[in-house]
């Protein structure tokens, strides 16, 4: 039976990926190249380590010089293990054809599995950088909290309201935010070494302010979070080595969740 296979894999996966549904394999390619048909194939894909569930699907039969395309491959992560990884690992995932339960193609490829909270630098894979906005992680909630009592004592007003308390309220919740972080005396600090030219590895809220240090992307997502955590919509802009938050004064935000021509930003700016 002459069958070949070639597929397009990313070769780095990490956490923020998984969480994201980005596809490990984009794509597979099973290609007859004998004189007669196959017999009723089934695809097969494990992981070392087990960082996603097995998967299986039937692929069917494959006509002489026919060649199958296989997409949108719904692989399914364990974000658990994902997340504790703290430092680069090899890995590999096995891709495999079955026929009448014998194996009739068995290949591996290396993966490197990334540290959990780091982030890449290359374009496409900056918008990932979101996935580290967690407005209900437990520090948090407790700086909501402050932002509350903070509102309260300043305007009388203590309710985190979002966009319920128009322009004013708005105004009034993100300089509560401001004073509230203000108040955990952070100071800068470099990144945390990554080891990678492209990578960075980032502070979550906990380390962040437990260890009083951050960097522009860390406090990005601190308030990032924080702004999410009250009702608003938050923004990332991420610029040449650095990076800074802004939030949106209408519940209506852009129609992409990514974009990279900076004249929509202006425009939207100058127009509020």
């Amino acid at each position: 039976m002459g069958i070949t296979v070639s597929f397009r894999a990313s070769r780095q996966f990490n956490y923020a990926a998984a969480i994201n549904q980005v596809p490990l394999i984009e794509e597979i390619r099973i290609k007859n190249s004998g004189k007669i048909p196959t017999g009723e194939l089934k695809l097969e894909i494990l992981s070392r380590p087990a960082f996603c569930t097995p998967f299986s699907m039937d692929v069917g039969s494959v006509k002489p010089g026919e060649t199958r395309k296989i997409q949108n491959i719904c692989i399914q992560y364990d974000a658990g293990r994902l997340v504790g990884y703290t430092e680069s690992i090899n890995g590999d995932l096995e891709v495999r054809l079955v026929c009448e339960k014998e194996p009739v193609y068995d290949q591996c490829f290396p993966v490197e599995l990334r540290p959990f909270d780091e982030i890449s630098h290359y374009g496409g894979d900056r918008p990932l950088s979101a996935a580290f906005v967690q407005p209900n992680h437990p520090e948090i909630i407790r700086l909501l909290s402050r932002i509350s009592q903070i509102r309260g004592q300043k305007y009388g007003n203590y309710d985190i309201d979002g966009y319920y308390g128009g322009k004013e309220g708005q105004i009034q919740l993100v300089s509560s935010m401001f004073q509230a972080v203000r108040e955990q005396e952070i100071s800068y600090v470099l990144s945390k070494p990554s080891g990678t030219a492209g990578y960075q590895r980032i502070r979550l809220a906990d380390e962040l302010l437990r260890e009083k240090q951050a960097n522009c992307m860390d406090m990005t997502l601190l308030f990032a979070s924080l702004l999410e955590g009250m009702g608003l919509h938050p923004l990332i802009i991420l610029l040449e080595e650095h990076a800074l938050a802004g939030f949106f004064t209408g519940p209506d935000s852009f129609s992409q969740p990514v974009f990279t021509d900076i004249a929509e930003l202006h425009k939207r700016m100058a127009r509020d």
